[in-house]
């Protein structure tokens, strides 16, 4: 409500934050921009928040089980520079009679690097995973990696992270990068 005013104001006085911004741009911007308020109190207004994101991690290997039947899910944490999930279809393998997947997904999940974990995805990773074999006619696999999260880890941890898992996967896995 402030921040109306104020963008209208620079908008009379003749100085927006940008000429090229529309007034809609501005006031968009402007109003995402965090408060004061909301800067001080950083705790109470993102923890209610962070305690849904929790309970999306933990009901997102749930809902992967519940919409596609026969997925295999398998957690790794040793041997793999980041805690990771892998993702596949065992039928869709055994039916194009192959043993080795041909395809890896390297799925980074959303979240700005600072919400959400691998497991919240996995049910997206999962239809992911069906489409592309539905689509290439051959064995795919995903590879879900939990990055390191802001504030405790700030960028770029998660970039390399993701960097460390791709070479993993190249050289501890053996996949070619045609292959991921």
């Amino acid at each position: 409500s402030t921040f109306v005013v104020c963008v209208l104001w620079r908008r009379l006085r003749g100085s927006p934050r940008s000429h090229r911004w529309s007034l809609g741009a501005e006031l968009f911007i402007e109003g995402m921009r965090p408060r004061q308020v909301f800067t001080q109190n950083w705790e109470s207004c993102i923890a209610p928040a962070l305690k849904m994101l929790t309970i999306l991690d933990y009901h997102g290997e749930l809902l992967a089980k519940l919409f596609h039947q026969g997925i295999k899910l398998e957690q790794h944490t040793q041997g793999c520079p980041r805690p990771l999930t892998w993702v596949w279809f065992p039928s869709a393998s055994a039916e194009l009679g192959e043993r080795s997947f041909d395809k890896v997904v390297l799925y980074l999940h959303g979240g700005g690097y600072w919400a959400f974990t691998g497991k919240s995805h996995l049910e997206y990773v999962a239809r992911l995973c069906r489409e592309l074999q539905g689509q290439l006619q051959s064995c795919v696999k995903a590879c879900v990696v939990d990055t390191r999260r802001a504030p405790e880890h700030p960028w770029p941890a998660p970039v390399e992270d993701a960097v460390a898992c791709y070479d993993w996967l190249r050289q501890g896995c053996g996949y070619g990068a045609s292959q991921i």
